[in-house]
């Protein structure tokens, strides 16, 4: 049994040599992959339209529009109507008077949306014949003139 161990080839003894795998580095995260939902800020009614109690007719961050006569303003600044009518915007200059040297220092114009009974845009039929007739030709109105001159004679 000696002689047969003493045949054998030497056994190879393992040495500290490092092998490397083939390997994907981690993924680690990313900065993009987030948005949010979208707010659809804006005017939502026009000057001129009809509205009815409660519609809303800007929503807005902040107060880029101030509330005017019959309309109020909620916790996030949405503008809606109050009373049935038409929306009308209107800007104003607003002043500040130092208080020490009384000079006068004139502000960025505000932007006010109020609703009113009656439509601004529409004139009535009276104001509509006025303007027509103003705008009429004046040999049309030469010869209207002729006309009731005769009818009176």
């Amino acid at each position: 049994m000696l002689s047969a161990l003493s045949t054998r080839a030497p056994r190879a003894t393992l040495s500290s040599v490092s092998v490397r795998f083939a390997s994907k580095k981690a993924g680690g995260s990313t900065s993009n992959g987030r948005d949010s939902n979208p707010k659809y800020l804006g005017v939502k009614k026009f000057g001129g339209e009809r509205v009815q109690p409660g519609a809303i007719i800007v929503r807005q961050r902040g107060t880029r529009f101030h509330p005017g006569e019959n309309v109020g303003m909620g916790v996030d600044h949405t503008i809606y109507a109050t009373v049935p009518g038409f929306v009308q915007f209107r800007s104003e200059t607003r002043h500040y008077v130092r208080p020490r040297s009384k000079q006068v220092k004139r502000l960025k114009p505000r932007q006010y949306i109020s609703v009113v009974a009656e439509n601004p845009n529409v004139l009535s039929r009276s104001e509509r014949l006025a303007q027509q007739q103003q705008q009429a030709d004046p040999a049309q109105q030469e010869a209207a003139a002729a006309q009731q001159q005769q009818q009176q004679q």
